[in-house]
């Protein structure tokens, strides 16, 4: 979905002041212009206050001065006729001093001596030119006679002392009216300010008002116009720019609102999407660990009495049977077989679900693959009444390459869907040749019923796994609606296409289209030999179908088949007499009524086919009119057999028993020494008879304890180790036979792990437990021949999955180092979804820093048990993520950490975890990661 574009984003209206604020706001504004009206003025009138007082001190300050050199020029004209007389001179100071105003009288001579010093009585002497006193120097002149008497100087200087004169009265007015003058003018110029401020402080204000109530969003506020001259051009322009911006903001506003109701509908339903999303991969997280733990569980439950059953039928089949107990013992083998087929088509059901199926190629017989899958389904057809019949035509080749053992669990698929949705009629198998090549050709197989058949509406889904034609119909037929899914799937894995033609209430055809390569050693049908060439045989079948089928075989066999005629005489005996009855005859009783009227004419080489699997009604009808009696579908190779005994002694009766010639102990096995442990007493017990009928020599334990103990004492060549056992596991067992091998020295057996459990995370912990081969269960006597014979000899099991025949580090190590991110592994987790693989690999990495956290706290507290338990929780992350190479590591911790090792032992896989943690780290979030 193309992202919508979002609406410009448009600047915060800034919030408007409070009330308080605005009027605090025209205060400060009166305020400015009082100020800048008023400071002018107050510095004018200080400035002329200070000039008058200034000069009204300089003016007295010249009087004082003009008053004290005219006392000092008095001071030396009476002091010059007394100079050199110091009583004369004291008298003329003390009489100077009382009528004047000054308050020191000193003469002296050129020296600076100091012919005289008088002051007025309690005055201290006083630095000259102090703050308080002044001193006023002058020369006393010279007298007039100049034959002055003797010692008298030639000149002398006077320096009288005055203080500084009181401020008068006057004075004092002048300075008071100076200051009040200073404050009135003040006064006067703040009124008069106030006055005219008022004026511009108004307008102004009411301008500042608005204009906050504009910048906090009100587009709508205007200014009174009141004013003139340039503050009535300035509310103007003002009430005209917030008109004009109103009405861009209510544009804007509208293209807003609906931009933002788009975006919000957009909004919602990406939610929706992702809620619905996360719902969902939640849910297929949670599905797959449930499937992932399902699979696992229903393979070892299954696969445990599976396991008896296929080695007790192949012990059985060692023993003296009759022909028709062989025969059923070969179904019963087949059905095993198929068995286990299904369990391991189950399992691989997320392979083809994700793409990464291989099917195999290899030669198969094609009318024995399908001719067996027809008789395993004969007797459920049969229960159901049902007619089941094979048709192959002649062109179709006798041998291909292919995979037979999943275009078996195709047909099986598609057999039980038509058996199980199938009430009455028939079901036919229909194998042909399509177009071809000298290489390759396409085999094309369809099965076609008589049932319920399927409607238009639900053929779109009917091959989604879960999916019936009718939620009804797994209450009344059974199933979980999985077997089209998983061959839709093996089909389109192979290459393969699938078509369905139904009608509801008129049955169903489903038709497969396979390209599959020629066998080099096919050859022409027509050159096959043929047992019974130009020999007569009678064929009585009143079902059409069932009749062609009957007569393409026996015709293929070489015999010249003609219908049977009762009533009609014969010219000569035919050979064999062949009697084919479907579902209805067989539930009529008609078999028997027709024999006992044919009973006088009865052919001695006669061959009864009914479509009934119940063995003793067979029986039955033997003893009571010494013919042959089989189910269908027949096997070519049964029936072949069958009519062979028949015309070589038509009067023999089948043996009630056979001599079986079983193989005998191999002789390369003969005296191995074989160690089984194993805790299921059934699958010991065939273990021990197996290995026993091979020559070898088998011991039994059923516990990984008892298993340690033995093999202190005794020594093995082979030991056959169960992984799941309850106490200690296969896994932990065979760690510590490793362990205790590297430490003690000595012989080291060959260990083979059993399971039934199929999984892939079985085979790393075998593998990193030290074992040599793996082997899934049931295990038959050929598999544990071919088995144990290859690891004797070559330290391997070729075709089970082996391990190099190393150190046990060495086996568990993988045979290449493993990438940092396999994202082809995450791919496949996430179902193919790149996005989801992404998202799983950015959340690992954003848990990996608390993982490596947690990991090396509880490594530094030595904690086992916790520290198990956090590589295991990381482990379970990294899986989902396509880590392998740090998902092997911390594997083979947990390992050492569940066998008991303490955490001094696993320093350096801890270490190992840690610095590959980090180098995870740095993969994911580096350019590339």
């Amino acid at each position: 979905m193309p992202a919508l574009p979002l609406p410009a984003k448009q600047p915060a209206a800034s919030p408007a002041p409070p009330r308080t604020d605005r009027h605090a706001a025209v205060r400060g504004l009166r305020r400015r212009l009082l100020i800048m009206a008023l400071l002018p003025a107050a510095l004018l009138t200080l400035a002329v206050s200070a000039y008058l007082v200034i000069a009204e001190t300089r003016l007295q300050e010249s009087r004082f001065r003009a008053q004290g050199q005219g006392l000092a020029q008095e001071a030396a004209r009476l002091m010059a006729p007394a100079l050199g007389e110091p009583q004369r001179m004291h008298a003329v100071a003390e009489r100077f001093l009382d009528r004047t105003a000054a308050t020191a009288l000193s003469v002296r001579d050129a020296t600076d001596a100091n012919l005289l010093d008088r002051r007025l009585p309690g005055e201290a002497p006083a630095r000259i030119e102090s703050i308080r006193f002044r001193s006023f120097p002058a020369l006393i002149p010279p007298p007039a006679d100049t034959q002055a008497a003797p010692g008298h100087p030639r000149s002398a200087q006077v320096v009288i002392t005055l203080a500084h004169i009181p401020v008068s009265p006057e004075q004092r007015r002048l300075h008071r009216n100076a200051i009040l003058l200073l404050l009135c003018g003040l006064i006067v110029t703040a009124l008069l300010t106030r006055w005219l401020s008022n004026g511009l402080a108004r307008p102004l204000g009411r301008l500042s008002e608005a204009a906050a109530d504009f910048r906090a969003g009100d587009h709508r506020v205007r200014v009174p116009e009141t004013s003139k001259g340039a503050l009535g051009s300035l509310e103007k322009s003002f009430n005209a720019m917030a008109a004009a911006v109103e009405a861009a903001h209510a544009e804007k506003e509208q293209e807003a609102n609906r931009a933002a109701r788009e975006l919000t509908q957009t909004l919602n339903e990406l939610e929706e999407r992702n809620v619905q999303l996360d719902l969902t991969r939640k849910r297929a997280e949670a599905a797959t660990r449930v499937k992932s733990e399902f699979l696992a569980k229903m393979s070892h439950e299954i696969r445990t009495p599976m396991n008896s059953m296929v080695g007790f039928t192949e012990q059985l089949r060692n023993t003296r049977l009759a022909t028709h107990q062989r025969d059923l013992l070969r179904l019963i083998e087949h059905s095993g077989a198929d068995l286990l087929r299904i369990i391991d088509d189950i399992l691989d059901y997320s392979d083809l679900e994700y793409g990464a199926f291989q099917p195999q190629s290899a030669t198969f017989d094609v009318r024995e693959t399908f001719e067996h899958a027809a008789a395993l389904f004969g007797p459920q057809a049969h229960e159901r009444k049902l007619e089941l019949l094979l048709l192959a035509y002649e062109d179709v080749p006798q041998r291909l390459m292919g995979d037979q053992t999943r275009i078996r669990q195709i047909l099986a698929n598609l057999l039980g869907n038509a058996i199980k949705f199938t009430e009455r009629g028939e079901i036919t198998i229909r194998v042909m040749a399509g177009p071809e090549s000298p290489e390759a050709l396409e085999l094309i197989f369809s099965v076609t019923d008589t049932g319920i058949g399927i409607s238009p509406q639900v053929r779109q889904r009917l091959f989604n796994a879960f999916e019936q034609a009718d939620p009804s119909l797994t209450r009344r037929f059974g199933g979980i609606g999985l077997g089209l899914s998983i061959t839709f799937k093996l089909i389109r894995a192979m290459n393969g296409r699938i078509a369905i033609h139904s009608d509801q209430g008129q049955g169903s055809a489903f038709t497969v289209h396979l390209p599959l390569a020629r066998a080099p050693e096919a050859a022409p049908s027509h050159a096959e030999p043929q047992p019974f060439a130009a020999r007569p045989c009678r064929l009585h079948c009143r079902h059409r179908l069932s009749q062609l089928e009957l007569n393409h075989r026996l015709e293929g066999l070489g015999f010249e088949v003609e219908a049977y005629d009762p009533n009609a005489p014969e010219p000569e005996a035919a050979a064999a007499l062949v009697l084919g009855f479907d579902a209805e005859e067989a539930a009529l009783q008609a078999p028997e009524r027709f024999l006992q009227e044919l009973k006088p004419a009865l052919h001695a080489t006669t061959l009864v086919l009914i479509s009934d699997s119940d063995r003793g009604r067979h029986s039955a009808i033997e003893r009571r009119f010494g013919c042959r009696c089989h189910a269908k579908p027949l096997l070519t190779e049964t029936l072949q057999r069958e009519l062979q005994e028949l015309l070589a002694d038509p009067r023999q009766t089948p043996p009630p028993l056979e001599d079986a010639a079983p193989p005998g102990p191999d002789p390369a096995l003969r005296g191995a020494r074989v160690l089984v442990v194993e805790d299921n007493a059934f699958n010991r017990d065939l273990l021990l008879r197996q290995l026993n009928h091979l020559g070898c020599k088998a011991d039994a334990v059923d516990s990984g304890q008892a298993a340690l103990a033995t093999t202190l004492d005794q020594a093995y060549q082979v030991i056959l180790m169960d992984i799941h056992m309850p106490g200690l596991s296969g896994v932990e067992t065979t760690v510590r036979l490793r362990e205790r091998e590297q430490r003690l020295g000595g012989p080291r057996p060959i260990i083979i792990a059993l399971t039934a459990d199929v999984m892939s995370d079985t085979r790393a912990e075998a593998a990193a437990a030290g074992v040599d081969g793996l082997l899934f269960k049931p295990v038959s006597e050929g598999q544990l021949r071919r088995l144990l014979k290859d690891a004797l000899a070559n330290q391997g099991a070729p075709g089970l999955w082996r391990l190099p025949a190393e150190a046990p580090q060495a086996a568990a190590a993988t045979p290449a180092e493993p990438p940092v991110i396999d994202r082809q592994k995450a791919l496949t987790v996430s179902g193919g979804s790149v996005e989801l693989a992404d998202e799983l690999i950015r959340r690992l990495a954003r848990e990996l820093p608390a993982y490596q956290q947690e990991i090396r706290r509880l490594a530094a507290a030595t904690d086992a048990q916790a520290l198990k338990g956090a590589v295991h929780k990381l482990r379970g992350a990294l899986t989902l993520c396509g880590a392998m190479a740090l998902e092997g590591i911390a594997r083979q911790l947990e390992l050492r950490l569940a066998n008991g090792a303490p955490i001094k032992d696993c320093t350096d896989l801890t270490a190992q975890t840690l610095s590959e943690i980090q180098r995870l780290i740095d993969t994911v979030s580096g350019p590339d990661g």
